[in-house]
């Protein structure tokens, strides 16, 4: 069975800057940070062997079931660096599915990021 879509809403600035911070930590190769929705928050975690890790957790309106996922934190932050809207939203079908990031103010602007496994 298909799982439902899972969409999550923030604060684009918010998100931004924590994920700045907490990718700081993974600086190997795939800049790996993961993301955790969860009902009211999103998480985000990256660790390094050498340095420790890193969390930050930030306010978000999303209901539905925990899903946890994981990014390359340069290619959102290229997607980010484009986008003006105060709002964004993620949207993915599962944890290995691409993930559709788009703007309230601007529907018609469309990104996709294709997570990776961590």
């Amino acid at each position: 069975p298909k799982e439902s879509n899972k969409k999550i809403m923030v604060v684009r600035a918010e998100l931004e800057s924590a994920l700045r911070r907490v990718s700081v930590l993974s600086k190997d190769k795939a800049n790996a940070v993961k993301l955790s929705f969860a009902p009211g928050r999103l998480t985000l975690f990256s660790s390094n062997p050498d340095y420790g890790e890193a969390t930050e957790e930030m306010s978000a309106q999303y209901e539905g079931e925990a899903l946890n996922t994981g990014f390359n934190a340069r290619y959102l932050l290229d997607v980010f660096d484009v986008m003006d809207g105060e709002k964004i939203s993620l949207q993915m079908d599962s944890a290995l599915s691409p993930c559709l990031i788009q703007e309230a103010e601007t529907p018609g602007f469309k990104c996709v990021v294709m997570p990776i496994k961590i």
